[in-house]
């Protein structure tokens, strides 16, 4: 890479910091949507992942300015759905995403200035292309996370969701009304698939909206087409308690039935990984056997 390619990437580099910086000191303007949540009522509670440290305390603050700018961009877009499951905020997803692209851009910069003060430093132009795509990885890296732990959740979700169903179809049975139904089953466990339907169905409760409009949206919301599904079931059946105890209990089956072929799926290929490493040792074990033969024979 010449020279003038090298002052061009670093000048950006430190164009795009000092912008950062900047409004990271800046102060912070506030989205239409927050602003419209604060005047009609309080926010839910968010179970924020910032910590004492400077680096959260850093990645708050910066992602809470730039957060504004970025929110409705075409170009850039966080995992909404999955931030909304894991009671993440996005803007503070969005600060680490920055803190990690900043602390790639200057990791391979400072070790070549620390190996250029003992002689033995490289050009660059090598530091300057490895910063950049180190950046771009640790940006990528916040993302990866958030979709594993995301998966995860979902597969809980539907786990604990098929005991729901069962104990509303219980509830109908025995002659319970819809609303309270729903609202009696979210109460009796105590995991957190439990509480969270339960705070949903109490939010809908006290804003006059029908539980099962307030599934649907959930499940648009956080991505979870079991609990779409839940809602139409007591949409659509009402009060013919009979008729909804039967495919309240055949969708709860049916829950059950795709997790366990997910289960013995995940099992097979478990396994076929572990049969790799030893298929490896037995073909290197019969290499070692047979190059003494083939060295026989090619003497």
């Amino acid at each position: 890479m010449s020279i003038q390619m090298t002052v061009i990437l670093y000048t950006s580099v430190g164009t795009i910091g000092i912008y950062l910086v900047a409004l990271y000191f800046m102060r912070a303007q506030p989205a239409l949507s927050d602003a419209m949540s604060r005047l009609s009522g309080p926010a839910p509670e968010r179970t924020s992942t910032a910590g004492t440290s400077l680096i959260d305390g850093m990645a708050n603050k910066l992602g809470i300015r730039v957060h504004p700018y970025l929110q409705d961009s075409k170009f850039f877009t966080l995992p909404n759905a999955d931030l909304a499951l894991l009671h993440r905020d996005p803007a503070h997803v969005l600060g680490e995403k920055l803190v990690a692209a900043l602390l790639g851009l200057l990791i391979f910069p400072f070790l070549n200035l620390v190996l250029t003060a003992f002689g033995v430093g490289l050009g660059w132009s090598i530091p300057a292309i490895l910063s950049i795509a180190t950046a771009f990885l640790l940006f990528l890296i916040p993302d990866i996370e958030i979709r594993r732990r995301a998966t995860a959740a979902r597969a809980e979700f539907a786990q604990a969701l098929s005991s729901y169903i069962d104990l509303v179809a219980l509830c109908r049975r025995g002659g319970i009304g819809t609303t309270q139904s729903l609202e009696r089953a979210a109460q009796v466990g105590d995991s957190w698939v439990f509480l969270r339907l339960d705070e949903e169905l109490y939010e809908a409760g006290r804003s006059g909206e029908a539980p099962w409009n307030a599934l649907t949206r959930v499940s648009h919301e956080l991505g979870l087409t079991e609990l779409g599904d839940l809602a139409d079931i007591m949409n659509m059946t009402g009060d013919k308690g009979a008729s909804v105890y039967a495919s309240l209990r055949a969708k709860a089956a049916g829950l059950r039935s795709a997790q366990a072929s997910a289960e013995q799926g995940a099992a097979a290929e478990a396994t076929e990984k572990l049969a790799m490493p030893l298929a490896g040792l037995a073909g290197l074990f019969i290499m070692l056997l047979l190059i003494p033969a083939l060295t026989i024979i090619t003497g």
